[in-house]
């Protein structure tokens, strides 16, 4: 069972930026390159990857339809990072077509599960046995690392769990999977923080504090702390002294929490194998109220993300990979562009508008439309 350690003085600086990056739009748009990249491969390809059993589209329109509403997701959810909602961060469930970016992760998570399962989870996917299968899922295993550069932000599917961040043995590269697997990688983006000169974590001015179970007041970066203020029967009757550092003892890593949830218990040594956790005393260092002002903070110019390498695009001769943009427009929306739109949740739905062309309602209801072809 491996320890969960306790951040230094030294570390928490690096910590603090680490954690803050991750919840950042700089972040998330980075991420989105990604994200956009493997989607417009997937569409360029659609119509000349042929399954080599029956001549099928290996990519088929239901499959086809995911990454669409997969990459409008994203889209939506940082388009409201940018206007300073910070809800897209939290857990809303698979499968509501709205822009959080847990729904935009459901394409991921099932091409994960798809083709990276095991046992009864396997399955067959067609892309596999075409020429084009070598750069989809090279496009895809980019995407999942860089995924990494804000894992933590989003809050984890189920809310009776530990914080993700559980302990430093996640940055340090001591964490064990399993007992007997080789410990992982210091992870790159801690080692190269910890090599600046990066400024103290900011201390509150008043002391906001919540015990797990508790409702969070704001977003933000929480950091799990014990009292270790003693009080007497004395103290009853005194008017309660503000609190000081003094009275704090760190009980773990720092997180990013959601306004509206439920603080988190923390993991521990020695926990159920479901991983509840314990509880704890969380303080906030730092309410998170950016882009509320339409501007991005400087300090996201000098952030620094993983990046996996590149190894030298595998196209097809018969891909159009790259040669074309998502373009994506609610209705009420002109056209940006002539062509075909169709309905992001009914692909069905097609019609041709030219630009300037006011989007209209489908079956009644206002929808997402995307641009499918000139």
């Amino acid at each position: 069972m491996a320890m969960y350690e306790i951040p230094t003085e030294a570390e928490r600086p690096a910590l603090f930026r680490l954690t803050k990056q991750r919840s950042a739009y700089t972040t998330w748009a980075f991420i989105g390159g990604y994200y956009e990249d493997w989607v417009e491969y997937a569409k360029s390809i659609h119509s000349v990857a042929l399954d080599p059993d029956d001549g099928e589209p290996a990519l088929n329109e239901s499959e086809m339809r995911l990454f669409l509403l997969g990459h409008a997701a994203f889209v939506d959810a940082l388009a409201k990072l940018h206007a300073g909602d910070r809800s897209v961060f939290k857990w809303m469930g698979y499968g509501t077509g709205e822009g959080y970016f847990c729904e935009a992760y459901r394409l991921i998570a099932g091409w994960q599960t798809t083709l990276y399962g095991r046992g009864s989870y396997e399955f067959r996917q067609p892309i596999r046995d075409t020429l084009y299968w070598p750069e989809f899922e090279r496009r895809l295993d980019d995407l999942i690392a860089v995924w990494s550069n804000g894992g933590t932000a989003i809050q984890p599917r189920y809310l009776d769990v530990p914080a993700d961040m559980t302990g430093m043995e996640y940055l340090h590269g001591t964490y064990q999977t399993w007992p007997g697997d080789p410990p992982a990688t210091p992870l790159p983006e801690f080692v190269a923080l910890m090599a600046q000169n990066l400024p103290p974590v900011p201390k509150p001015e008043t002391e906001t504090l919540i015990k797990t179970g508790e409702e969070i007041p704001c977003y933000g970066i929480w950091e799990p702390v014990k009292i270790t203020r003693k009080t007497s029967i004395l103290d009853t009757f005194k008017r309660p002294e503000p609190f000081t550092e003094k009275d704090f003892q760190l009980d773990g890593c720092m997180n990013y929490l959601h306004e509206g949830s439920p603080a988190p218990t923390i993991a521990f040594e020695g926990d159920t194998s479901r991983g509840e956790g314990r509880p704890t005393t969380w303080r906030l260092l730092w309410k998170d109220d950016r882009y509320l002002d339409g501007s991005i903070p400087e300090e996201e110019k000098e952030y620094v993300f993983y990046t996996p390498p590149q190894a030298a695009p595998v196209m097809p001769s018969a891909s159009t990979a790259g040669t074309t943009t998502i373009i994506t427009a609610q209705t009420g929306e002109p056209a940006s562009k002539s062509g075909i739109w169709a309905v992001v949740d009914d692909l069905a739905g097609r019609s041709r508008f030219n630009a300037g062309d006011i989007l209209p309602q489908h079956k009644g209801r206002d929808v997402s439309w995307i641009w499918v072809e000139a």
